[in-house]
């Protein structure tokens, strides 16, 4: 009994520490890094200000999922937002969604520990639990706060909350599969689906491993069938609404958009108007009222996706590789594992139905491979990542007879973990307020969207005129000043390259077309101030060019 509560008492001291220090970590850098602002945060923000205005349809985009726009609105519509406060403000909701995160891990927790439980009773000793305890919540920090990142407006933060409760799930199937467990897992894969449309196609690695976990062949077909159904039953509405705005069924064009844009594609898209073709300028007009217009999917229609097997071989490989060109903290995991296997034993024994560590092997390597076919960033792939390390924490064999020499690698480990920890928030910190003669902190680059809201409000525009951009600048200018951008020069290298009357030609063609004014970024610009482009004054390139009738 002492010993019981010992460890019952150890337990509770982690996870407290696990809620106040991941708490108190994350709402520091909430506020910290409130002005940091991502190329997306506009289009989700405006799909949320649809949800707002009660304008549903404009939830409906092929590119991005509703999930997390749906949270936004309803934090513009709780604290009354307006654009020139709404990115500070709604900073909370990406602090709701790392806490749901959070509960997400504890309910995955749940689950490692009562499997931990049952191996102790079976004298198989895995790592004293205040260890295993420790590694898995510190590397859960690690992978939503340096990884993923609170600053960021998107939705994988609320992604990796519906991956471990998913997971969970799977493991709550493993020890009894009732039909009950396998409704709860179709509701949860449908919601994941309106987060990200991943999830669609994703969430047949877990329709599989509830399959296998079944206790019978029948039982599998027909719960496994009803889990689906009951996704597809969730996920139905806004199956509907794209489909009906695309003409044809779709569950989403992103992956065959990605394919296409990162691998091999054909085509021209057919939405947007090419008024010049050498230097890609386009016009895009539609019933969007954002900003601009987001769903590129949608604009971008005609372009398919060609198959090749060399070149998407090749993109597989360097996703792969770039997987631990971007996380070097992988190698830390793998030291300390080769550590724990030389100072122990390990043990991933497979039986049906499967165990609990090829459960969350298949999970993590199913996430990380179907990034990896197309495009795999750190913040995508972090949730795969740490089921893949509670799978690597759980396989390890403690000796019955405390050999305290094996836990020196898991204290090092942990000591160099939240050293890193530490370090990333304190770096974030430092990077929202202090600027560098390369790069501006995150503040300065804010303030220099409003500099431009302001130059060109003060030069003449007005809400509701359209505008371009050259190239790819930070668009929320736009928004601050209630300006449209209907027109881009996709190819601002080719603009640049031609002669002072090629470029007037371009310009002449988005003037009859109604733009106003063209915003570029970028110092290159700064050798056409003869032709028109004028600094922004109080920030490092941003350059503009007014257009007049006539021009």
């Amino acid at each position: 009994m002492p010993d019981t509560f010992r460890k019952c008492l150890w337990d509770t001291a982690v996870r407290i520490l696990f809620w106040v220090a991941g708490s108190l970590i994350a709402a520091i850098l909430t506020y910290t890094t409130r002005y940091f602002i991502n190329g997306d945060a506009i289009a989700y923000v405006e799909m949320g200000e649809a949800l707002r205005h009660g304008q549903l349809w404009g939830l409906a985009n092929l590119t991005y999922s509703p999930g997390y726009p749906v949270l936004l609105g309803l934090g513009q519509i709780l604290f009354n937002t307006s654009p020139s406060n709404e990115l500070e403000v709604l900073r909370l909701v990406n602090f709701f969604c790392f806490i749901l995160a959070m509960g997400s891990c504890e309910l995955f927790m749940k689950f490692c520990k009562r499997e931990a439980t049952a191996l102790w009773g079976q004298n198989e000793a895995v790592l004293p639990p205040p260890i295993m305890s420790l590694l898995c919540y510190s590397t859960f920090l690690l992978a939503a706060i340096v990884w993923i990142k609170v600053q960021l407006l998107n939705p994988d933060m609320l992604v990796m909350a519906v991956m471990l409760t998913c997971a969970a799930v799977i493991l709550w199937i493993r020890e009894n599969p009732r039909i009950h467990k396998y409704v709860v897992l179709g509701v949860c894969c449908g919601i994941g689906y309106f987060v990200k449309s991943f999830f669609f196609v994703f969430s047949g690695v877990f329709f599989l491993l509830a399959a296998l976990c079944s206790d019978s062949y029948w039982k599998a077909l027909s719960r496994t069938a009803v889990a689906i159904f009951i996704m597809l039953l969730v996920g139905s509405p806004l199956m509907a609404a794209l489909s009906h705005k695309l003409g044809r069924f779709t569950y989403g064009e992103l992956g065959k958009h990605a394919y296409a844009y990162f691998i091999s594609g054909t085509g021209e898209p057919f939405r947007p108007k090419l008024i010049d073709a050498e230097t890609r300028t386009c016009l895009y007009r539609g019933d969007d009222p954002g900003t601009k217009p987001s769903d590129m999917c949608y604009w971008h229609e005609g372009i398919v996706p060609k198959f090749d097997l060399k070149a998407h071989s090749r993109v597989f490989l360097g996703n792969l590789i770039d997987v631990f060109i971007q996380l070097p903290f992988i190698f830390l995991i793998v030291v300390w594992y080769l550590s724990q296997v030389r100072c122990c034993s390990y043990s991933f024994r497979s039986s049906h139905p499967p165990s609990f560590y090829l459960i969350l092997s298949f999970i993590c390597v199913g996430g990380i491979g179907f990034y990896s076919l197309i495009h795999v960033e750190t913040r995508y792939i972090a949730s795969a990542l740490f089921i893949g390390f509670a799978a690597l924490v759980m396989s390890v064999r403690y000796p019955d007879r405390g050999n305290w020499k094996a836990l020196i690698p898991s204290i090092l480990f942990l000591s160099v973990l939240w050293l890193h920890l530490i370090y990333s928030g304190l770096d974030q910190t430092r990077r929202s307020l202090q600027s560098t003669p390369e790069k501006p902190s995150y503040k300065e680059s804010y303030s220099e969207l409003q500099t431009v809201k302001n130059f060109v409000l003060h030069n003449g525009l007005k809400r509701g005129d359209e505008t371009a951009i050259l190239g790819e600048p930070p668009l929320y200018w736009a928004r601050y000043a209630g300006v449209r951008i209907t027109a881009e020069i996709e190819a601002p290298q080719k603009f640049l390259s031609l002669d002072e009357k090629g470029r007037s030609r371009v310009l002449a063609k988005l003037n009859s077309q109604g733009t106003k004014a063209v915003v570029g970024k970028g110092e290159q610009l700064r050798s056409l101030a003869q032709e028109g482009w004028r600094h922004v004054a109080g920030t490092r390139d941003y350059y503009v060019i007014f257009l007049s009738h006539g021009y």
